[in-house]
């Protein structure tokens, strides 16, 4: 327990190169001696979401929040956690208030991965241009719309964002490629 932030920068760095299981292992030590590092419990949380184990997740960003209520790098992993879970318009809610109270970027395109991913593409369109250029976000709106199988809004959002783009824009002309190959089966 004495050396709980010593463990807890061995656990941050274990992940930082990939280490997920001594990552874990350390981290997990880091919290059983000190509750208040709330680095841990956020990193401890990611590994969760990565396991696909969404309710483990939730409590150990609860935790983190216990710790330091104002971490936006955990509100938004949590935000982010809703939204692999499958509650869309928990995520969405989470991500609204986390990117509207600090403007911060992350905030704002995993809002519009959310949103996108409910349909709601001028929504995400106009979430997504906060924090990127025209001709990425009509590729990134297109993109999701192509997983959601909205083939004609995806040619849509991808011819846009090749017209957006002031040079040459390999991704959207790629992405357009699999849309007029997808339709064409």
């Amino acid at each position: 327990p004495a050396h709980a932030v010593s463990l807890e920068g061995l656990g941050l760095l274990y992940f930082d190169t990939g280490n997920v299981e001594k990552a874990r292992e350390n981290l997990e030590q880091a919290v059983a001696g000190d509750a208040s590092l709330w680095q841990s419990w956020n990193i401890l949380g990611v590994l969760a979401d990565e396991r696909k184990e969404y309710a483990e997740a939730a409590n150990y960003y609860y935790k983190a929040l216990e710790a330091q209520p104002n971490a936006i790098s955990v509100r938004i992993n949590r935000g982010w956690s809703l939204y692999l879970a499958g509650d869309l318009e928990a995520a969405a809610r989470e991500l609204f208030d986390v990117a509207t109270s600090s403007d911060h970027p992350t905030a704002w395109r995993n809002l519009g991965m959310v949103y996108a991913k409910l349909g709601w593409y001028d929504e995400a369109l106009a979430v997504f241009r906060k924090v990127e250029g025209e001709a990425y976000a009509y590729n990134r709106t297109g993109e999701i719309a192509l997983a959601n199988k909205d083939m004609s809004l995806a040619h849509d959002y991808f011819s846009e964002a090749v017209r957006q783009s002031p040079v040459y824009f390999a991704q959207a002309e790629r992405n357009l490629a699999r849309v007029r190959n997808e339709r064409g089966r």
